[in-house]
């Protein structure tokens, strides 16, 4: 061999060696400070192995590199690279995104899995199918079954509501040991079931508003399958008839209506050879009346200002007010004599013809945002009451078994004689005593040996903060209740929140650090528990809350969880060790976790409850609920 080519070749090879080391290199030490919104890469492909990427930043790609290893040994660059893997396998791909403005850069990683996606074949009952492809345990399938219908696993049988036509295709794989998922690009493993008599169908469109007299219509048979020789038939509904030979069935029509009124228009295609007709029809409202007839308001106590936006061809107006009240001016204001809901209509006219829209309004002058909760001792049958409205006096509890409560506290309690279902209603008075508010809520009753135990049932919430808008996001994770009482220290002073639903709740303040209790309550089983950390803001630039006062280098997902879960490390050191004990510090399992390869753990043989995820190193614990 020519010593000088060997050593031109010698050369090569190192110089793309250290390339890619060093990329390597960059994707590893990436510490993520630069707050670039770097969410998540994605990817879908065809069936060649053509990958189509795409990295996700909310701050936008200008003056940003983007970096791409895909995981074969090859590199690429743009935000949507186009990457053709010469092989099935699972690849580890990462992009490096570098702001030339802030002179750093973040890196974010996923897997790509190519694999062989089997030829769909199917045997036909009737209207059912079953699908006969080869299977693997590994591997689950996501399926499309063109009505609607997804379902994942290997085979099934399916059955169709209609006769028709329908496109069946495959259009994922996850494996369930790895869990990499593979997604194409399209519907490329595919193949149509058809369920019709003839082996076409037809199908048309309308287009065109209904405020004219004419009508364009565009036909077209599913998914293409036309019959070879035929004629193709419309029947308009007004006594025309249009016959084409051959067919035109992917053609524009034009139809002309003469009148105003609903028709029944019928598309017929048929096939010369076979004989066989296919048949669809629809109905299409004509309107030739070329008045348009609206109003926008503004309610002030009830006091209403109405704003006419029909169109300019309109000269005369007709108002109607709900049950009393009419006007024949262009804008006009009307004043009700009482709260409710009102149906006003306006009816627009020129010379030839008019219009009419109605709009309900709705007129609340007392507005007490009046709301109360109740607990139910099921043991002993007696409810307690409490009044959460906003404004008001309470006036009486009615109970719903023909007992009330006139004392006018904002506290009260019965006691139910038997089971049944109850309305139990609050009614709440203005302090100036002039309007009055009703709130009513059902009660199923139904005495039962309240649950003392609890077991499993946890509160916990997580937490974010943004910087942009001084927002504290807290996130309701709990796994039971359905009454949440939110306790927030901040300086000014504290925050509380009490909501009968599992939301989430925003405060806005700009603190360093926030002390948060979760008190979480069932009424129905008497549970309660109760979740209490201190939140810091971080010193980088994301400023994200981390809960229990995690530093960023270590994370626990999803939590909750059910089936597995995945710990992830992001720190100094190659490789942590991490411990998870029960609540009584008895030592479940040790794991050793690598510097950015996240671990997947089944929780098969777990019991469901709380557990703390220890790792070995200066980052503090995890609280992981399994349910």
């Amino acid at each position: 061999m020519n010593p000088l080519y060997q050593f031109k070749t010698t050369i090569t090879k190192f110089c793309t060696t250290f390339v890619i080391l060093l990329m390597m290199l960059n994707f590893n030490t990436s510490k993520a400070a630069c707050n670039q919104g770097l969410i998540y890469i994605s990817s879908h492909h065809d069936t060649a192995g053509n990958f189509y990427f795409s990295a996700y930043l909310t701050t936008g790609i200008s003056k940003k590199r983007f970096t791409w290893n895909f995981g074969d040994s090859t590199t690429g660059s743009g935000y949507r690279p186009t990457h053709k893997y010469s092989r099935l396998g699972t690849y580890n791909v990462c992009v490096y995104v570098w702001d030339s403005t802030k002179n750093c850069g973040d890196t974010v990683c996923m897997k790509a899995c190519f694999f062989k996606y089997p030829k769909i074949s199917f045997t036909k009952s009737g209207q059912s199918i079953t699908t006969t492809i080869p299977c693997n345990s590994a591997l689950k399938y996501s399926w499309d079954f063109g009505d609607g219908t997804t379902k994942t696993g290997c085979n099934f049988t399916h059955t169709y509501a209609n006769k028709d036509i329908y496109r069946l295709s495959i259009f994922q794989i996850k494996d369930t040991i790895t869990g990499c998922k593979d997604s194409l690009y399209q519907y490329e493993i595919d193949t149509v079931a058809d369920f019709t008599r003839c082996g076409f169908r037809t199908t048309f469109d309308f287009y065109g508003t209904g405020a004219i007299d004419s009508r364009y219509v565009y036909s077209t048979n599913h998914y293409n399958d036309n019959p070879k020789k035929g004629k193709e038939y419309w029947y308009w509904g007004d006594g025309s008839t249009t016959v084409t030979s051959p067919i035109y069935s992917t053609s524009y029509f034009t139809h002309k209506y003469t009148r105003s009124g609903t028709f029944t228009t019928c598309h017929i295609l048929e096939d010369s050879t076979s004989g066989c007709r296919d048949t669809t029809c629809k109905q299409v409202k004509i309107d030739s009346c070329n008045v348009t007839a609206n109003f926008t308001y503004t309610v002030v106590g009830r006091k209403v200002t109405f704003t006419n936006t029909s169109s300019s061809n309109a000269t005369s107006y007709y108002w109607t007010f709900g049950s009393s009240g009419s006007s024949s001016t262009k804008n006009p204001t009307y004043t009700f004599n009482a709260d409710g809901t009102f149906n006003v209509c306006l009816t627009s006219s020129n010379s030839s013809c008019s219009k009419t829209i109605c709009k309900s309004i709705k007129i609340e002058t007392c507005n007490l945002a009046g709301d109360f909760m109740y607990v139910i001792d099921t043991a002993t049958g007696k409810v307690l009451f409490y009044n959460m409205s906003a404004k008001g006096i309470v006036s009486s509890w009615v109970f719903g078994d023909g007992q009330y409560d006139n004392t006018g506290l904002h506290k009260s309690e019965h006691t139910y004689n038997k089971n049944n279902d109850y309305q139990a209603c609050l009614n709440i008075t203005s302090c100036d005593l002039t309007c009055t508010q009703t709130i009513c809520k059902p009660i199923k009753f139904k005495v039962v040996k309240p649950d003392t135990t609890c077991k499993g049932k946890q509160a916990y919430f997580t937490a974010s903060y943004s910087r942009t808008n001084a927002r504290l996001s807290l996130y309701n994770q709990s796994n039971f209740g359905n009454y949440f009482k939110w306790n927030i220290i901040k300086k000014s002073g504290n925050v509380t929140h009490l909501k009968s639903t599992k939301d989430s709740v925003s405060i806005y303040s700009s603190d360093s650090v926030y002390n948060v209790c979760l008190i979480v309550f069932d009424t129905n089983t008497l549970c309660t528990d109760t979740f209490c950390a201190t939140l810091l803001r971080d010193s980088v630039k994301q400023l994200s809350v981390r809960y229990l006062n995690n530093d960023g280098q270590f994370n626990v997902y999803p939590n909750p969880a059910s089936n597995k879960i995945t710990i992830a490390y992001k720190g100094n050191e190659e490789e942590i060790i991490v411990k998870i004990t029960d609540m009584n510090g008895k030592l479940i399992r040790t794991v050793n976790v690598s510097n950015g390869t996240p671990l997947e753990l089944s929780t098969a043989g777990l019991a469901s409850g709380v557990y703390m995820v220890q790792p070995q190193n200066q980052s503090p614990p995890f609280k992981l609920i399994l349910q």
